[in-house]
Order: structure tokens, then sequence, then C-alpha cells
């Protein structure tokens, strides 16, 4: 590696040479008043916070939830299953965040394994957590695309508690296997989810919340951006809008600086800027 014109030089297999234009600092950075981050973030982020996980603050919920059409569905657990066949049986949980769970499922209309996200029992009935689940299951339903993980359907259960199904994905988190990856296959990777970005951003949504913990790779070479907890439409009116009042969030070491700072203002390029993030980690990893 070295350095000429300001330009980085590297080489990925150790004979052909490339360059990356690096863009030279302004004397002068403008300042961010850490008096400001930390009254944003005190309540949210202690000294013992894992940098690593998702944070988040809402903002005012953003759309009404009346569009929507659910329906409800016999959701059981697999123990409580009669002679009666639900339409899902959960079978054991796979996974779960701040708000939310994630169970692995059996549909058994057509008796194949899938996921189901639900909301933990003690938010269920707290309505702009419900707002927010309807908003992703709606943001991910009208993105098909191959590298993002596919909705089925959206429900409720019993008890009106919300869930949707969906594809449920064999595999590893990339950010448990990214260091025993070579630079191509890791750069490989990069490319598929910048292609699942710029298909969520021509569908006018943003995730906020890219990062290898939330890349999964299938056992058959998938790779599949998950977890759009975060996502927000940035046209949610039908007017052509490329910022959006979104809340804060996402997870510090990867997080735009407008996300960061209290701005309540995002676009497409603080997602670019998530993938600039994600590339700086794979690049760097050949000198750690």
């Amino acid at each position: 590696m070295t350095f000429s014109n300001a330009n980085l030089v590297l080489s990925i297999d150790g004979n052909t040479p490339f360059e990356i234009e690096t863009i030279p600092l302004p004397e002068k950075l403008p300042p961010l008043s850490a008096d400001r981050l930390d009254t944003i973030w005190s309540d949210t982020i202690t000294n013992d916070s894992d940098p690593d996980v998702t944070i988040k603050k809402e903002a005012k919920p953003v759309s009404s939830t009346s569009r929507f059409s659910v329906k409800q569905r016999e959701v059981v657990k697999s123990r409580d299953v009669t002679d009666s066949l639900p339409d899902y049986e959960l079978i054991k949980l796979i996974g779960e965040g701040g708000m939310g769970v994630i169970y692995s499922a059996r549909q058994t209309s057509i008796d194949r394994e899938i996921a189901i996200k639900m909301i933990k029992e003690k938010y269920a009935s707290a309505d702009h957590v419900r707002n927010k689940f309807l908003i992703e299951a709606s943001v991910l339903g009208d993105l098909d695309h191959p590298n993002i993980v596919p909705v089925h359907e959206l429900g409720t259960d019993h008890a009106n508690h919300l869930f949707f199904s969906m594809k449920k994905v064999q595999g590893v988190e990339w950010k448990e296997i990214i260091g025993e990856k070579s630079i191509h296959q890791n750069l490989d990777i990069l490319m598929r989810v910048a292609d699942a970005v710029a298909f969520s951003h021509s569908r006018d949504v943003i995730h906020r919340d890219l990062k290898p913990e939330n890349i999964m790779l299938g056992e058959f070479g998938e790779v599949l951006v998950m977890d759009w907890g975060l996502a927000v439409s940035v046209n949610p009116t039908g007017k052509a809008e490329n910022v959006f009042n979104a809340g804060l969030g996402g997870t510090p070491p990867y997080m735009a600086p407008e996300m960061a700072s209290g701005d309540l203002v995002c676009g497409y390029t603080s997602d670019v800027y998530l993938l600039g993030a994600i590339l700086y980690e794979i690049i760097s990893l050949g000198f750690k």
C-alpha cells in the first residue's frame, strides 16, 4: 500500500493495482458539539453500551395505519397445536430485538418452514410501535429483490398482536465471517448489498442501518439485506421529496453524521455513507 498524489493505491490480488481517488479534507472541519451529542444520546448510550447495537429514538408517527387491511390468523406455539390446524405454528425463537421477536414457524397450508416477526407482548398495544411495525411490513412488501428478504403476509393473532411472515434464511451473519473471507469475496458481497440498496432507493426507501450484522449469507451463496426496522420512506405522501423526518437511529460505528447529530433529516446519501463505512471496514481488515 502506497500513497501518491492524494490517491490511495491498492492491490487486491497482489498483482494488479488500482487507485481510489481521495478527497482532501478542508483546513477547518465544521465543529460538532459534544454537548449537543451528549444531550441527544445521554439517555440511550452509556459507557457500557455495545457500540455495534442499533440504537433508536422514535420520531412522531409518520403515517396513518388505516390504509392497511390486516386479517386475523391463527398463530399458536407447537405445544398448543390441536386437531384443528392453525395457520402458523411457532417452532422456536430465533431472534430478538428491542421491540420485536422472530420465530421459526411452519405455515401449515403448504407445509413449509418460514420466519414470523412479532411485536414483543409488552409493546403489542402501543400505537407508535404498531404503527412502525406496519410501516416496516409495508416497506418490505414493496421491495421485491433477490437480495432483500421477502415478506409473505401481514396479519394479527387471536390477541390482535401484529405479525408478518417472511422467508426464513438459513445461513450466517456476514459479521461473523467477514474476517475469514478474502477482500474479493467481501467486495462481491458488498456489491450485492449495494444492488439491494439501489433498488430500495428506486422505491424511495432508505434502510438507515446497513452493517455486516444486518446482512445474511445463505447456505447457497445468497446475500440478503435484513432488519428494515429503521427504514423510512422518503416519499410517504406521494410528493417528490428526498429527505424525511425519520427520528434518530442507527449503529454508532457506521452512522452518518446527519443521523448522529440530531438533524432529524436523512436522505439517500445516508445509506451511501453506511456502504462507505462497510467498505472502509473491508479494506482495513488487511491491516489489522
